[in-house]
């Protein structure tokens, strides 16, 4: 979780509202969508296994609003 913080917080990804409590969250969810395209790409012959950066502003949103809601 830790690495994965580190890498939302980057500039360069651009992305918003990342917080530190809900960095396991995020990691979480990322390495569950990671892993749902790797083996949709196995699947499908797709090499094109890797995680766009769409999909994982969309995961921060999630984990986010997971977050909120439990609280």
């Amino acid at each position: 979780p830790e690495k994965t913080l580190s890498a939302l917080l980057l500039p360069s990804a651009g992305l918003e509202d990342i917080s530190l409590p809900v960095a396991p969250q995020y990691h979480l969810l990322l390495v569950a969508a990671q892993t749902a395209k790797r083996q949709k790409a196995q699947a499908t012959g797709d090499p094109g296994a890797l995680l766009w950066l769409e999909e994982i502003r969309q995961e921060v949103v999630r984990a986010n609003q997971d977050t909120d809601a439990a609280q």
